[in-house]
């Protein structure tokens, strides 16, 4: 068994360090949508693998491996890279939200990745609210990128408590509502419930609300009607290549309320 282990853990290693490089690594984006407005003005980069050796699996794995090898930072540098790399070609009236984890910002690839860009005024820089918080270390790198135009962005709120304690710390432009909260929010007082409570906090440093994993037309309905101006889901477009618009079927219908 051991040497069974000692042999995955070999095989990561390597498909780790090929993608660290660059290798295999690949970029989509989906559409951050104003449902109110019906136009998309931004857009997630999400991270793609693909090796002729890694058995097709999906990213969550390749960055929970990363982590088991502390390689994470490093990974999530190189897609950075890749990410950021797709800027000279994106709408100048749009912007690309990159997903970093809050124990990462202060590590050196991941600085290196995010401030050689130069502007990052078109750059949102997402936290997850459920990850490791060590303001400490992360303040001065988080207050240089600011000085660069970056903003931030707080991802899967409401489904605990802590993550909403960091919201004043962090002064997000934006928090992201977890999809959990979201997915059947139409139909479900107590999310609706969950929402107000987000909403609230948010309220507090002025930051928008970004609903996410919104997978029915009806519960985009049911978020603008609760004041909620942006959405994100497959309902409205399924990550691609960059850059894909929303699809204008689907913002037909929010126009007409149906």
């Amino acid at each position: 068994m051991r040497g069974r282990r000692a042999g995955h853990d070999a095989r990561w290693l390597a498909l780790l360090d090929d993608a660290l490089t660059g290798d295999g690594v690949d970029i989509e984006v989906q559409p951050i949508v104003d449902i109110v407005a019906g136009r998309t003005d931004g857009y997630e980069a999400l991270a793609r693998f693909e090796h002729e050796d890694a058995e097709g699996v999906g990213p969550d794995v390749w960055f929970q491996r990363a982590r088991e090898h502390e390689l994470l930072a490093e990974l999530q540098a190189a897609a950075a890279v890749k990410a950021l790399a797709l800027t000279g070609s994106l709408a100048s009236d749009r912007f690309i939200a990159i997903n970093v984890e809050p124990d990462a910002i202060p590590h050196p690839a991941v600085r290196a990745a995010l401030l050689d860009h130069g502007d990052l005024s078109r750059v949102a820089i997402e936290l997850n609210e459920h990850a490791v918080w060590h303001w400490e270390q992360m303040a001065p790198t988080i207050a240089e990128l600011r000085t660069r135009g970056a903003s931030f962005g707080m991802d899967d709120a409401g489904t605990g408590a802590e993550g909403l304690a960091h919201l004043e710390r962090l002064a997000p432009v934006y928090v992201k509502v977890h999809r959990d909260v979201i997915d059947g929010i139409a139909s479900d007082p107590s999310r609706v419930a969950v929402l107000g409570v987000v909403q609230q906090f948010a309220a507090r440093v002025d930051a928008g609300l970004v609903g996410v994993g919104v997978e029915r037309l009806e519960d985009a309905l049911a978020l603008r009607s609760l004041g909620v101006r942006h959405a994100q889901g497959y309902a409205l477009s399924p990550p691609a290549p960059p850059w894909p618009d929303a699809d204008p079927a689907a913002l037909g219908r929010l126009a007409l309320g149906e």
